[in-house]
């Protein structure tokens, strides 16, 4: 019996599994039980810990023996996102994607190390049926036929040497940084809309696209007639003005947005009532609405002349009420190698909000949204904002590049940027756009205050900095939540918003505690919520489980 990407056909696959005593049938049936909306937020925490507990079990067992270092995206009880790194004389790619759980694979991405050959990886992968995007790397200067993947829609291509691409008619996406390509055409690639590269002159037969640059190769980008251009600022060009999207190092680095499933008409009414916020500076919007790992999904990002670091939380608040399964409020910064992802998950009519300070996109979008996003997801989702134009919220929109900077919530380290680039910093320049000190800040009661005409409210100044703030708690009550556990993946306190950050390489890393007695040291990790868990709080039934993800699991 084949395997189908149809509900019905996979439910009747799944049971002709399970008749041959095949755990991926259960697995089948899990992951799209997920997917039915009006489920309680309980019911889909027990359905996720059965599901992450057939993986830890099984999924070896399923997929043979890959790298160790091998990446996989489930989705539907199948394998549909497989990265890898392939060393010369390794195990035969071909026997290995045979297997039933990779039937369905969409995405695959190859790293050739030490000179590996590349047309075994190519013949294996061009037998998969469902293929649809290839990411491929090699550091040698190997040619590379790509002409039998003529049913990609999107292909990335890192490598010295020469690429030969061939007739590939739904082809959408190209990413190529190469010593030469061929057969890159608009005949051959007649849907090709994006291109990501290192030199714009690859693409001179094109028109319309929309160009992805990490240099100027010297192009003359007005030819090629873009339909926009974002270029990564490295030292001023030449570039038609009002075609380009002109972005700092810093500025490419620190981004937030929010992510939801489609509401249009929600959105525009919670634009509008942002507009009328009493706010400062110029600030602009840009959404999209795309595909992200098989789903619907509208991304929408905030960008101002003036710090506004509690924007996208207003917009996100706004929404949540609305959206049919809340609203995902994500921020990275590259500066400081930290995260924040808020979720405002709806459940009815009531909006419970929750913190996961920790770079896991796909665990909270998994959450939220219950599917696995994909191994590249948030690269991605930044791909789709930039190629869409952004929108006026209040002042005109910028004629001339750079950008301007994220509303995000998270405080920037600039003097990592400043040390990649002291040459290009003017002073001039930074006292004119001010926007380049973020910092943290009570931005939430600040644009509150404004709202309800208060004022603005004192600082105290016993408060520590570093821990999460809590607002009129007697003495009583703050005692009680000092004593009690705090599990910032699953059921947050209101106003613990502080992201954790990755330790720099020159501090020394402290030993994690116990988040569920917070008196002795994590010596496990914890396959329900992922926090740390010391010998005496951890279950002794697998998979190893803090004792409130055991007590919601349900009875075997």
């Amino acid at each position: 019996m084949l395997p189908t990407d149809s509900p019905d056909g996979a439910l009747v696959y799944a049971d002709w599994l399970l008749a041959q005593g095949n755990v991926q049938g259960e697995l089948i049936t899990l992951q799209l039980a997920r997917q039915v909306p009006g489920r309680t937020p309980a019911a889909q925490r027990a359905l996720r810990l059965r599901e992450e507990e057939l993986l830890v079990r099984h999924a070896a067992e399923l997929t043979g023996a890959l790298p160790a270092d091998a990446e996989l995206c489930w989705r539907g009880g199948f394998v549909r996102e497989l990265s890898l790194k392939l060393e010369p004389g390794g195990a035969p790619l071909a026997e290995l994607l045979a297997r039933p759980v990779f039937a369905l694979l969409e995405r695959l991405v190859v790293e050739l190390q030490r000179e590996a050959p590349a047309d075994p990886l190519l013949a294996a992968a061009a037998r998969l049926g469902r293929l649809r995007a290839l990411h491929l790397t090699t550091g040698d200067e190997q040619a590379l036929d790509l002409s039998a993947f003529g049913r990609l829609h999107r292909l990335e291509v890192f490598t010295q040497g020469t690429v030969n691409l061939g007739p590939m008619p739904d082809l959408e996406l190209l990413g190529l940084t190469a010593g030469g390509v061929e057969g890159l055409t608009p005949r051959l690639q007649p849907k090709l809309r994006r291109a990501v590269t290192d030199r714009a002159g690859h693409f001179e037969a094109f028109r319309g696209l929309e160009l992805y640059l990490s240099e100027d190769d010297g192009t003359d980008l007005e030819e090629l007639e873009p339909s926009r251009v974002v270029v990564t600022l490295v030292e001023d060009g030449e570039y038609p003005p009002g075609q380009v999207a002109m972005r700092t190092l810093a500025q490419n680095e620190e981004r937030a947005f929010l992510l939801f499933e489609p509401a249009p008409s929600e959105l525009k009414r919670a634009l509008e009532r942002l507009r009328q916020l009493p706010l400062e500076g110029v600030i602009t919007a840009t959404q999209r609405t795309f595909v992200l790992g098989g789903r619907e999904l509208t991304a929408v990002e905030l960008r101002s002349s003036e710090p506004q670091p509690s924007l996208l939380r207003l917009l996100a608040n706004d929404l949540a009420a609305t959206a049919p399964r809340g609203v995902l409020e994500a921020a990275v910064s590259g500066s400081t190698s930290s995260a924040l992802f808020r979720g405002h998950e709806r459940a009815g009519s009531s909006v419970t909000t929750w913190v996961i300070g920790r770079r896991e996109l796909r665990r909270a979008v998994d959450r939220l949204f219950s599917f696995d996003p994909g191994l590249n997801a948030l690269e991605d989702i930044f791909l789709a904002l930039d190629g869409a134009p952004p929108q006026s919220l209040r002042g005109p929109l910028p004629k001339e590049a750079p950008q301007l900077p994220c509303c995000t919530p998270l405080e920037a380290d600039l003097s990592v940027y400043e040390e990649e680039e002291e040459e290009e910093y003017d002073e001039e320049d930074d006292d004119e756009g001010g926007y380049l000190e973020l910092v943290e800040s009570d931005a939430v009661a600040e644009v509150d205050a404004a709202l309800l005409g208060e004022e603005e409210p004192e600082e105290d100044p016993d408060d520590d900095p570093d821990e999460p703030h809590r607002d009129a708690v007697d003495a009583d009550i703050e005692e009680l939540l000092t004593q009690s556990p705090v599990d910032l993946d699953d059921e947050p306190e209101e106003g613990m918003e502080q992201p954790l950050e990755l330790p720099r390489g020159d501090e020394p890393v402290q030993p994690a505690m116990c988040e569920s007695c917070r008196r002795a040291e994590a010596v496990e990790t914890c396959h329900g919520c992922a926090t740390g868990v010391c010998d005496a709080c951890l279950t002794v039934v697998w998979p190893p489980s803090c004792a409130e993800c055991r007590s919601s699991q349900p009875a075997a």
